[in-house]
């Protein structure tokens, strides 16, 4: 699952749609941090649509269940730690997300040499972290390079696939 940075932008249909519901998982933290507590719940529309220790497990189970919608993805902790996720595809390229992302598929035959199993955190074309922890290096990249547009994909030749059978949706 591949994390972006961008500048912040006026906010459009979409961020507001974020926004709201990032306003609604903060009214509904104390119910969720009895049933979901240490998880990662996505909302949409106000309502959990899922649940899972991982993020990014979440966010495909999300896309492959619903397709190319707007919804939010935060941990259930008592301070929470927030992903906002789009596929490439409902970006528009203004902020070279999809050069990003060939870059990396370009550079995955080396990376594997190197980084294989672990997060990769490129700029401007070049390896400037790495990680087997998503978030830890998402931090540490905030940190070392501040609020502009980077990319982290896991180094691994095959991407995950994930089998839900009968994934829980709340109501």
């Amino acid at each position: 699952m591949a994390h972006v940075s961008a500048p912040t932008k006026p906010r459009t249909d979409s961020t507001a749609h974020l926004a709201a519901e990032e306003a609604a998982f903060r009214r509904k933290l104390p119910q969720l941090l009895k049933r979901y507590r240490g998880q990662y719940v996505a909302l949409r529309h106000g309502r959990v649509i899922g649940h899972g220790p991982d993020d990014g497990k979440l966010a495909c189970q999300v896309y492959d269940r619903l397709g190319k919608v707007p919804f939010f993805i935060a941990k259930v902790q008592r301070e929470p730690v927030v992903h906002e996720f789009a596929s490439p595809e409902a970006i528009s390229d203004d902020d070279g997300l999809l050069a990003r992302w060939a870059e990396f598929r370009r550079k995955l035959p080396q990376l594997l040499k190197r980084y294989a199993g672990q997060y990769v955190a490129l700029y401007r074309g070049r390896v400037v972290g790495h990680d087997p922890d998503c978030e830890v290096l998402g931090r540490r990249m905030f940190e070392k390079l501040g609020d502009v547009p980077f990319f982290i994909g896991k180094v691994q030749l095959e991407p995950d696939v994930y089998e839900l059978p009968s994934p829980e949706v709340v109501w």
